[in-house]
């Protein structure tokens, strides 16, 4: 089983038993396993339910103490050595939702010394997120005696480390590449590699050609052109025979990896696929040539045209490109959309100002003299993250008033049809709260202003003053990002509000660190079909 199914499982038998569903328990253990889940969403860690929850002989509380910060951690730790098999391995999914590096050296001593194979493949995992880069080795070298969780432990050690294959000669890249062939770890494997930089000087292409033919899914053939890129111009020919005649999701993968070539085979393609009946394939050949070299005529004029003619999801593809050419105009078309009627355009053109040092001084201005509109404020934001992070937390609502809402659905209308959502009791917290945002209207007219095909469809922008004085929520992690899943979007750790994406592809590395608090039940057509700028027209509650 998948090692967040496992974790999941296990704590969603300890909610159930917080709402009264577990047979012959005593009504004072519901009452105190409910304070729990309200201290975590607190992040109360002076409660004393914890310790009570211990010491009558409820393990699970350790996996909730991960999620409140290194005070708590430092008390999971003694734990991952207990007589206990119970407590070890709750201490091991609390360790791994920690993601804290000071306890390196006491999950590897863990690791080393268990022999429980369920426990130490959740201490495998609990390394990839808390181990740091000591622990890098050591999975590399057991994964194989760990089944799909020790391919989880190497995603999540290098998935945000910009890790180099020559930085770690004695990895095991090729027996992962032969691993990607197999039915139920292919994914994870390829998943793997892709996220390791380098590889071409590792690997053979004629070999990364292969797995890609005996791929046994199309997940694990988009995955695996993540390392075919790496080949530079040499992949071309393997890239360009993966855009006739597959999946299209296949064809939008290798379409942008064609955005790391430079040669002429790929760059002539682009031109054709510029034209494609599918505006997501238009859009992935435009994005890749905005990414290429810019002293072409041809692509210059692509740019150029889809700049003027195009719609706004284009002229922003389009622009990412023209200011690598020349920075004044796109300044000047960024503070254009800026101050303009369109929202999307304007949001848009507050990240391309912030990309330079011009342009940084254009939305100082903008931000001093629109201090009380919601553009002023998110010129502040682009100029400085971390006002973005500084929210004032929700208050916790009871969990008697969360347990009502997650029986709840979700229908969001919008532009491209409607999107029906129910939301995942594990997460109650973070359902209850978009939930009520539906519920006040805050979700109706807020843009898709991030949508990256075999991704993400992200939601959340909305020029409305009164979003921003929502409050944060807390992360419940515990959810795997599987496509269709719904999960809360962040500016760091505890920091969700009201921006929410939806996964378009089973993205790995973003389970454990990213809270999901829904899935969508049908209508998932409509979700591919979502472009930038699209909006949500309505948001609607019911049971």
């Amino acid at each position: 089983m998948n090692w967040y199914k496992m974790s999941v499982a296990g704590l969603a038998i300890f909610a159930a038993a917080a709402c009264g569903d577990s047979g012959g328990e005593t009504t004072e253990k519901k009452d105190w396993k409910a304070e729990v889940l309200v201290a975590v969403d607190q992040r109360d860690v002076a409660n004393p339910v914890f310790e009570e929850a211990l010491n009558a002989n409820q393990p699970e509380v350790l996996a909730f103490m991960g999620h409140m910060g290194e005070e708590m951690c430092g008390k999971i730790a003694p734990y991952l050595v207990s007589d206990d098999k119970n407590y070890r391995y709750y201490a091991a999914i609390g360790a791994a939702y920690c993601q804290d590096e000071k306890l390196s050296a006491n999950l590897l001593s863990a690791f080393d010394a268990e022999e429980d194979v369920r426990i130490k493949e959740v201490l495998a995992v609990a390394l990839g997120y808390s181990g740091g880069e000591v622990a890098r080795m050591p999975l590399f070298d057991n994964y194989a005696e760990l089944d799909e969780a020790g391919l989880v432990a190497i995603i999540q050690s290098i998935a945000y480390a910009q890790v180099k294959a020559s930085d770690y000669q004695l990895a095991p890249f090729g027996e992962l590449l032969d691993l990607t062939s197999d039915k139920k770890l292919g994914y994870a494997a390829a998943y793997a590699l892709g996220r390791v930089n380098g590889l071409n000087s590792m690997l053979e292409l004629a070999d990364v050609e292969r797995a890609i033919s005996e791929a046994p899914s199309v997940d694990v053939k988009i995955a695996l052109t993540r390392v075919a890129r790496q080949f530079g111009n040499e992949a071309a020919p393997l890239l360009l025979s993966l855009i006739e005649g597959q999946a299209k999701v296949v064809r939008i993968a290798a379409i942008t990896a064609m955005a790391r070539l430079s040669d002429e085979a790929t760059k002539l393609a682009l031109y054709n696929l510029v034209e494609d009946e599918s505006a997501h394939v238009r859009h992935a050949a435009l994005a890749a040539l905005a990414n290429r070299n810019m002293d072409d005529p041809g692509v210059e004029a692509i740019l150029d045209n889809a700049l003027s003619n195009g719609t706004s999801w284009d002229k922003v593809s389009a622009m990412r490109g023209i200011r690598a050419r020349d920075a004044e105009l796109a300044n000047r078309v960024a503070s254009e959309w800026l101050a303009g009627d369109d929202y999307y355009l304007a949001f848009q053109g507050l990240i391309i100002l912030s990309g330079s040092d011009e342009g940084r001084e254009i939305l100082k201005e903008y931000a001093d003299t629109h201090k009380d509109t919601v553009r002023g404020y998110e010129a502040a934001v682009a100029l400085d993250p971390s006002i973005e992070a500084d929210t004032v937390p929700r208050a916790t609502p009871d969990f008697a008033t969360t347990q009502n809402y997650v029986t709840k659905t979700l229908t969001l209308s919008t532009t491209q049809g409607d999107i029906i959502i129910k939301m995942r009791p594990n997460a109650p917290f973070a359902a209850t709260s978009f939930l009520q945002a539906a519920e006040q209207g805050k979700l109706d007219g807020m843009l898709w202003h991030r949508v990256i095909p075999n991704f993400v469809a992200q939601a959340g922008q909305k020029e409305d003053p009164e979003l921003y004085k929502w409050g944060s929520i807390r992360e419940e992690w515990g959810g795997a990002h599987e496509i269709g899943t719904v999960g809360v979007a962040t500016a760091g750790p505890d920091t969700g509000t009201t921006q929410f994406f939806i996964n378009t592809a089973y993205n790995m590395h973003l389970n454990g660190r990213y809270t999901v608090f829904g899935e969508v039940t049908s209508s998932m057509n409509v979700v591919y079909n979502l472009q930038e700028g699209d909006k949500i027209i309505k948001a609607t509650v019911s049971r």
